[in-house]
C-alpha cells in the first residue's frame, strides 16, 4: 500500500533549496531495502555528494510509486457498477411478483406471468451484457463504448408541470415510436431502460422514493401524480411495442 504521507515528505524535501542531510537519509531508509547504501552514505563526509545521491534515490524511486497506484475508473465502468445491483434486484422483485401469482390458470393471470417471463428475459440480457463488459476492462483493459451500452439516458421529468403523456411518440404515424429504423440491439436496451424507469415511477406512486421501502406512502392526487400515471402508461406502451416488434415473426401460408 502507497504511504502518501510519506510521499508528500520527499516531495518536499527534493523540492527544498536547502536539503537537510538528516531527513534525507531518513527518507531513504524507508524506500529502500538497501540498507548497505544507507549506512554508507551515513558514513561519508562529503554532504553535497550524500545529497545528490539521496535525490537520485528519491527520483527513481517516485516513478514506481505512481505506476502502482491504482488508475481511476473509466465514467462508463462507474455507471455499469452502479447499475448492475438495481437489475439484480428488479430481477428478484419480478420473480417474487411471478411467484406471487399463484396458480391462477386464469386468461388475465397467464397473460400477466407472461409478460413479467419477458421483462425478467430482459434485465437478464442487460446484466449480462454489462458484466460482460466490466469483466473484459478489468481482464484486458478495454474501455467499453459508453454510447453503445448507454444510448438513450433518462432525462429528467419530475418537476410537476412537466407533459410527458406524448413525450417522444407521434400518434399519426404507424410506427409511433420509431421502431422500424432503429437497430434490434438499440431496442433491446432501449426496453431495459425503460423497465429501469418504469420501476422506479411505480415505486414513486406507492412510496414516493426511486426504491421499494419498507412501509408505503402513496404519492397523493395531484399534477404530480398525474404526471407519474402518464409516463408510466407511455413507458408501457413503447415497452409493448418493443415487444410486439422483436417478436419473431410466424411464417404466413399462403392462400390456396
Amino acid at each position: 500500500m502507497v504511504d502518501e504521507k510519506l510521499i508528500a515528505k520527499i516531495k518536499v524535501w527534493l523540492d527544498s533549496e536547502n536539503k537537510d542531510r538528516t531527513i534525507g537519509l531518513e527518507l531513504l531508509s524507508e524506500v529502500t531495502n538497501n540498507n548497505r547504501l544507507v549506512f554508507r552514505l551515513q558514513r561519508k563526509h562529503n554532504t553535497k555528494q550524500v545529497i545528490e545521491k539521496i535525490e537520485w534515490e528519491l527520483q527513481r524511486y517516485l516513478p514506481k510509486v505512481e505506476a502502482d497506484k491504482p488508475k481511476p475508473m473509466p465514467p462508463v465502468i462507474l455507471r455499469i457498477k452502479a447499475e448492475l445491483p438495481i437489475l439484480y434486484n428488479q430481477r428478484a422483485e419480478l420473480h417474487k411478483e411471478l411467484v406471487d401469482l399463484g396458480e391462477d390458470n386464469s386468461e388475465e393471470t397467464m397473460a400477466k406471468a407472461v409478460q413479467i417471463g419477458e421483462l425478467i428475459d430482459v434485465l437478464a440480457e442487460r446484466h449480462q451484457l454489462l458484466h460482460d463488459a466490466k469483466e473484459l476492462f478489468f481482464k484486458e483493459g478495454t474501455e467499453p463504448n459508453e454510447l453503445e451500452l448507454f444510448p438513450d439516458p433518462e432525462t429528467s421529468d419530475e418537476d410537476e408541470g412537466t407533459e410527458s403523456g406524448s413525450q417522444g411518440k407521434d400518434e399519426n404515424n404507424e410506427d409511433p415510436f420509431g421502431l422500424k429504423v432503429k437497430d434490434p440491439v438499440d431496442l433491446l436496451q432501449r426496453k431495459g431502460n425503460l423497465i429501469s424507469s418504469l420501476t422506479k415511477d411505480r415505486n414513486k406512486l406507492l412510496y414516493q422514493a426511486d426504491k421499494k421501502l419498507d412501509k408505503e406512502n402513496p404519492m397523493p392526487e395531484g399534477k404530480k401524480r398525474d404526471a407519474v400515471l402518464d409516463r408510466i402508461k407511455v413507458k408501457e406502451e413503447e415497452i409493448q411495442a418493443i415487444t410486439d416488434f422483436l417478436k419473431p415473426k410466424d411464417d404466413v401460408t399462403p392462400d390456396k
